[in-house]
């Protein structure tokens, strides 16, 4: 499940460039004191949000909180689109578990100084949570109407119902890379291929069917 949560990054590079780049490692593990430990594990290294918003010619922006009309609507609904993709609940852009501190799972990046018009852009990060990647561990929060990770919710915003389209236009017509990224990832097992073409594609019936997109999707933003 670590490379699936890698190739959910990948997957948001393929939608948007306001996301983290990842880069994966073989990190090998040497015990120091007693005792023989010597082993080899998959992992990777995530961008430092920095670096994301000067690629995108932005800075970093903190705030204690964020009201949904200050996120920049086409990316906003480009980054709850994906979440909906990969089956992640586990994510704000509005509010974290600090209350001084904005948001849970997802890094904000904007103009400096921030002018009157100028609108937040979302990026979102640790997909640990996912449908997708399906981790052992994970399970949906108890207040939600789902029972399992595996089980998709759309949690954007009403206010950014106008730019949704947009964004199911721009995933239709990245779905080919999207599932080949699955394809040409020689880490993972037959099986796991398998189940998570069966998992996106399962996303991408719901895109092309216009009475799914609006029961499962626009119908049930967050006001």
């Amino acid at each position: 499940y670590y490379i699936l949560e890698m190739m959910a990054y990948e997957m948001y590079n393929v939608i948007t460039d306001y996301s983290f780049r990842v880069r994966p490692l073989t990190v090998r593990y040497v015990n120091s004191g007693p005792g023989d430990f010597d082993e080899t594990r998959f992992a990777f290294l995530i961008e430092d949000d920095s670096d994301v918003a000067k690629r995108n010619d932005l800075k970093k922006y903190t705030t204690d909180r964020l009201g949904p009309a200050s996120l920049d609507p086409v990316t906003a609904s480009d980054m709850a689109l994906f979440q909906y993709m990969i089956g992640n609940v586990d994510w704000s852009p509005l509010i974290g578990p600090d209350p001084e501190e904005c948001c849970h799972n997802v890094k904000l990046i904007a103009p400096r100084p921030l002018g009157a018009d100028d609108l937040v852009v979302p990026v979102p990060y640790d997909f640990d949570s996912a449908g997708l990647v399906d981790a052992p561990y994970a399970a949906p929060p108890e207040a939600l109407p789902i029972r399992s990770v595996t089980q998709r919710l759309f949690r954007g915003y009403c206010v950014h119902n106008g730019t949704l389209d947009g964004a199911r236009q721009l995933f239709l017509q990245r779905e080919s890379s999207i599932l080949a990224l699955i394809a040409a990832e020689d880490r993972l097992t037959s099986g796991s291929k398998k189940g998570a073409d069966r998992y996106l594609e399962d996303f991408f019936d719901v895109l092309k069917n216009p009475g799914d997109f609006d029961k499962y999707v626009r119908e049930k933003c967050r006001r």
